[in-house]
């Protein structure tokens, strides 16, 4: 039977028990998984060999001086900070600390790793930038796709447990997910795509304003170029020697404008002309704002919009500004709510972990006794000295492994769980205000066909792709 939701903010205390589940969970240790070992790929192929904490790298006799760790933030400092982390974990015996403290430290060295790669294939300093962004747009774009994968089949868990308190196959998930992996992949892209757009139309308005004679050289010979081809082809009945006319004609304009250019009234007049024009930069920039504020606050949005209503895109992202835009307010109070009572959540998840596993660890090597267990705690810390002295017997080493593969499975679910929680949190966000905006139900949600023929067999009164009530 269907479980009833307030439709009001204290449905947000619904989130710790509907994002303890499993399928979520794994979901998300699955895409932590892989996204760190892609990051790590990356490094390798960038060339960067330089240490994750590196010690020797941080110049002597300043080693916990500001100005040391803060000269390069992601290069060396946030590593070096990272590696006492690690120190104190190992010394503390904590697997999952040093399991964090690493993962974060390979992702702090992306930074490097572009730069490193970004001189193997320039030589220019423009030409380093240059790679190093289309670098970052393409890992950026790597990564996300998998995230689109993942947190499309974590958030349709979500949306169908919310509007009917019922808890979806894995498979039913991973189906939605790459049914709807266009539509979650694109949301957010359509957005960047307009901001770019939008910047890059005040940049060539200054551009306009500084080479006027050449934007105006460009649009004459558009125009003159047009009217010759429509004359051949009226004439000849042939349009191939249009392309040919058109650049012909754009290089002697250009060649005899040379001379022209250095004169200063081009300057001024372009200057005029920018100013003239600088209305319509401010209002560029106003759109480029409000998509930019859209798209930071209400992303968030647009995932549980596509599972939630199997729509599109464009209307992913209608829905997601609509909803952040119509009740702003309403929208940071329940992200605070719900960040403040995820914090309680996850704390309580990773104490409640962390203390069982420690209880069974630690008492487990105490009673193989001091000389069974002598080196189980380094091993399991994952100290380096550890696992390649020579004297640690192997069979120490091999029992470290078998210990160490149900704690990776428990750890990754434990990390699984923050995300798992965000993505519930925001579903339930989503259903909150859409309530609220388009007085929809709480229980009404898009059904796939093949879902909705299964439903059918088990209720009656199923159709195909109708909502779920």
């Amino acid at each position: 039977m269907m479980n009833e939701r307030a439709g009001n903010w204290r449905d947000l205390f619904l989130g710790f028990r509907m994002a303890l589940d499993l399928r979520k969970m794994i979901l998300a240790f699955a895409f932590i998984t892989i996204a760190t070992l892609i990051v790590v790929a990356f490094i390798s192929f960038s060339g960067n060999v330089s240490p994750a904490w590196p010690h020797d790298r941080v110049p002597a006799g300043a080693r916990n001086t500001a100005k040391a760790l803060a000269s390069q933030p992601f290069d060396l400092g946030s590593a070096y900070c990272l590696d006492i982390l690690v120190s104190k974990k190992q010394k503390d015996h904590n697997l999952f600390g040093v399991a964090a403290a690493y993962g974060i430290g390979q992702w702090l060295r992306i930074p490097g790793a572009v730069k490193s790669l970004s001189k193997r294939v320039a030589e220019t300093d423009r030409g380093r930038s240059l790679a190093g962004i289309l670098i970052y747009a393409g890992l950026f774009i790597v990564l996300w796709a998998l995230a689109s994968f993942f947190l499309g089949g974590i958030f349709r868990v979500a949306v169908v447990e919310m509007a009917s308190g019922q808890r979806m196959e894995l498979s039913s998930a991973l189906s939605c997910a790459c049914r709807k992996f266009g539509s979650i992949f694109w949301a957010p892209a359509w957005v960047v795509m307009a901001i770019a757009f939008f910047t890059a139309c005040i940049y060539v308005a200054g551009l306009i304003g500084r080479h006027l004679l050449l934007a105006l050289i460009i649009m004459a010979g558009i125009i003159i170029s047009a009217a010759i081809w429509r004359l051949i082809k009226k004439f000849t009945g042939s349009s191939i020697p249009g392309p040919i006319v058109f650049i012909a004609l754009i290089i002697v304009l250009v060649l005899f404008a040379r001379s022209l250019h250095s004169l200063p009234v081009w300057k001024d007049v372009g200057q005029i002309l920018v100013a003239l024009i600088y209305p319509m930069t401010l209002l560029s920039a106003f759109l480029v704002v409000i998509l930019a504020t859209g798209l930071f606050f209400g992303c968030s949005l647009m995932l549980p919009a596509v599972c939630a209503e199997g729509t599109d895109s464009f209307d992913a992202v209608s829905r997601a500004f609509s909803f952040f835009f119509l009740r702003p307010w309403r929208y940071f109070a329940y992200q605070i709510v719900a960040c403040a009572y995820g914090i309680l959540c996850i704390a309580f998840v990773i104490v409640l972990t962390y203390a069982f596993c420690k209880i069974a660890t630690m008492t487990v090597i105490n009673g193989l006794g001091a000389t069974a267990g002598n080196d189980l705690p380094d091993l399991l810390a994952l100290s380096s000295g550890a696992w390649t002295s020579t004297t640690v017997p192997a069979v120490q080493k091999l029992a470290a492994v078998l210990m160490l593969v149900p704690l990776t499975i428990i750890g990754g679910l434990m990390f699984g769980y923050v995300i798992s929680y965000c993505a519930t949190a925001n579903t339930i966000i989503y259903f909150i205000l859409r309530k609220s905006v388009d007085n929809t139900p709480m229980s009404e949600v898009y059904l796939p066909e093949t879902e909705t023929q299964d439903d059918s067999s088990e209720s009656s009164d199923a159709t195909p792709d109708s909502p779920l009530t």
